[in-house]
């Protein structure tokens, strides 16, 4: 099974979207996990990543696409390739259980798609990122750079 960048799947929930593009059940805890056929192939190394890529801020997170050679926030210097700008804007004392995401992690990256109404009808494949930069300003966590490194994912 492949999937490629573009692919959209049906669906109000990521459970929708996991049966689908990966085969298997979800009961997902958070936007991003290891879907079971995906841990059986591959291990730890690929998430599946359930994102709005608008900049809208969700549970203190927000995602922006930014596409290769637009402005990367913070940092003001062009993106070298596709990339998430995945930034953080909650307490600080609630980023430790979040900074343990390793560099070089690979997510396999959906975006939300809202309908008219406003509430999520589908997720579409964008591609697999890779965690390529973790910024801090004044010692404290900012952001995070994932880099695209593939348009279609093999399972």
């Amino acid at each position: 099974m492949q999937i490629k960048q573009g692919d959209f799947f049906r669906g109000t929930t990521i459970q929708d979207c996991c049966s689908q593009a990966f085969g298997c059940d979800a009961l997902p805890m958070r936007a991003y996990f290891i879907p079971k056929t995906v841990r059986e192939r591959y291990g730890d190394h690929y998430y599946a990543w359930f994102v709005f890529m608008d900049g809208s801020v969700k549970n203190n997170w927000s995602n922006q696409f930014i596409a290769k050679s637009q402005i990367i926030p913070f940092l003001k210097v062009p993106a070298e390739r596709d990339c998430i700008f995945e930034a953080y804007s909650g307490l600080q004392a609630d980023m430790t259980k979040h900074e343990k995401d390793p560099l070089g992690e690979e997510r396999i990256a959906f975006q939300r798609v809202k309908g008219y109404n406003g509430k999520v009808v589908g997720y579409r494949f964008e591609g697999v990122y890779k965690i390529t930069r973790t910024i801090y300003e004044d010692g404290k966590f900012i952001a995070r750079i994932h880099e695209k490194t593939s348009d279609i994912f093999s399972l």
